[in-house]
């Protein structure tokens, strides 16, 4: 994609397989979407969440190995909420990796590989089982410099939006929730000339609009260990676990329709 432009009429995109027209678009592009870096007023500024990850093909004697941690996903909260790790099996292949926000701190690989030592220790990774090399991704959480999220000919959705949560850095939830709304607001707008600004009002609500939340500021103004402190005592209570790092942090209290 070389070039968008969005004007009265619709919105204008130029690729090396010649030139489209649209009356609206959804940038649906990840962290370097084309149309969001157009008309979504990217900033400088934002936070980065560095993630990697391993997919892994199971050769059939390490898939009958594992399948009593086959069944469902599993999620690992960093100790310092800066990230989370996951443990995601897919029939016969194994999804594990790692995610840090603010990414460019350098801790990354050592998170990585404390994950990846856990696993092996669980059982969940056998020492001796080949896992593939891990490979790198980025995107962004919406904090500091949030994105514009729709215009009258666009929206914005998931990671092109800049949605993942200020803590976890978690953005399957809010992409899969900006696509249904984005889609909805979309439908409205060729149908009836609905202006897409509301979808934009309903983002905002949902995942607020860009500030860093209390307990985010909370952490940032603590130094590192007092911060760790800090988090395992709030997590001793079942009560606030549940609803700090199922509700605040994955957002698993979200509705989802």
């Amino acid at each position: 994609m070389k070039q968008v432009s969005a004007g009265p009429a619709g919105v204008r995109i130029e690729t090396d397989r010649g030139v489209f027209e649209a009356p609206v678009v959804i940038g649906a592009g990840g962290h370097r979407c084309p149309v969001a870096k157009a008309l979504g007023e990217v900033s400088e500024r934002e936070c980065v969440v560095a993630a990697q990850e391993s997919e892994t093909r199971l050769a059939p004697e390490w898939a009958e190995r594992l399948r009593p941690f086959m069944a469902a996903p599993e999620l690992y909260v960093e100790p310092d909420l800066r990230g989370y790790g996951w443990y995601f099996p897919k029939q016969e292949f194994l999804n594990i990796g790692i995610g840090v926000t603010g990414g460019t701190d350098g801790s990354l690989p050592r998170r990585r590989d404390e994950l990846v030592a856990a696993l092996r220790a669980s059982g969940r990774l056998p020492a001796e089982m080949p896992i593939e090399p891990f490979k790198g991704h980025a995107y962004v959480v919406r904090r500091q410099a949030p994105r514009r999220l729709s215009g009258p000919r666009f929206c914005l959705i998931g990671d092109a939006a800049g949605l993942a949560r200020d803590l976890s850095g978690e953005g399957i939830g809010p992409a899969i929730r900006s696509g249904k709304l984005a889609a909805e607001a979309v439908a409205a707008f060729l149908r009836a000339g609905t202006p897409l600004d509301g979808y934009a009002r309903q983002i905002a609500a949902l995942y607020g609009t860009g500030e860093p939340g209390w307990l985010g500021r909370q952490l940032a103004r603590l130094p590192d260990a007092a911060g760790r402190l800090a988090v395992r005592v709030v997590l001793g209570s079942s009560a606030a676990r549940r609803r700090l790092v199922f509700g605040s942090i994955f957002g698993m209290g979200e509705a989802t329709s």
